[in-house]
């Protein structure tokens, strides 16, 4: 696979590519990405991977002894979402527990005592109608006049014939996937062992390298606190413009047993046969 700092620039380059019509270089870009489909021996892990951590110039995290209210609903089918199964809520409190150690080890403790009207984060249910064509889910932070932060997970496999529902196994990875953005880790990591992975592997909890990049930010005194979102704050509103604040993990195929995970950045364009998107500007 190619190394993790040349999938890094790889991605960063497609956007800038993209933006100025340059798409012979971009199928360029795209056909050395695609490299990353192949089953090929992992590099040497680092301890870390603080380089793609902090890429837009600020820190955000909850801080330690923050208690975070989760708000899940109990029933998504009752709200109308279709494809939601009995298992999923369990599913989303599995991924989020994967969590536990590092998040003891940091401070920070949570419980589902959140209602839909007073959270601290809210998990949202969408069927794959009201996203892009290929989201599994993201993570979003709304800093204007009603602060919240959001984890949006789908139900269905909208990239698949007959839209079948998502496995109780890959709810559960997604969740694990997403929380790692909104504690803090806004970007990815590009090694397969990772759970902050942007290509989609079998790991389903996080790495020693998660834990310890995790551990590592809440050692440092964030920009921001999201426990304590201020809405007249320049610095949130800097973070919101950069789209920074939103991490996205969505699918796109990559041969017929693998498929590619990516994050999109401020701007994000659709070249031939991919489907990228772009983060939401709050």
């Amino acid at each position: 696979m190619p190394g993790l700092f040349t999938l890094e620039l790889i991605f960063r380059l497609m956007s800038v590519v993209m933006k100025k019509g340059i798409y012979s270089l971009f199928l360029l870009l795209l056909l050395i990405t695609m490299v990353g489909c192949k089953e090929e021996s992992s590099e040497e892990q680092a301890q870390d991977y603080m380089p793609f951590t902090t890429s837009s110039g600020a820190l955000l995290h909850w801080g330690s002894g923050a208690v975070i209210k989760i708000y899940l609903p109990s029933d998504a089918s009752a709200s109308g979402i279709t494809g939601y199964q009995s298992g999923y809520n369990a599913a989303v409190k599995a991924g989020i527990a994967k969590w536990d150690v590092t998040l003891a080890n940091m401070g920070v403790t949570y419980d589902f005592t959140g209602t839909l009207g007073n959270n601290d984060l809210k998990i949202e249910w969408d069927d794959g109608t009201g996203v892009e064509t290929g989201v599994l889910g993201f993570a979003t932070i709304n800093s204007q006049a009603n602060p919240s932060r959001k984890i949006l997970m789908t139900t269905r496999e909208n990239y698949t014939t007959g839209n079948p529902s998502h496995s109780a196994a890959a709810v559960t990875a997604i969740t694990g996937h997403e929380l790692g953005h909104m504690l803090g880790i806004w970007s990815h990591s590009f090694d397969t062992a990772d759970l902050m992975y942007p290509f989609l592997t079998t790991i389903a909890v996080p790495s020693s390298r998660d834990k310890a990049t995790m551990q590592y930010l809440y050692g440092i005194t964030p920009d921001l606190n999201l426990d304590q979102l201020d809405p007249n704050s320049a610095l949130t509103a800097e973070s919101s413009q950069q789209g920074e604040d939103s991490g996205f993990f969505f699918k796109i195929n990559c041969g017929p047993n693998r498929e590619l995970y990516g994050y999109p950045e401020t701007e994000s364009y659709v070249p031939p046969g991919m489907s990228l998107l772009r983060p939401e500007l709050r």
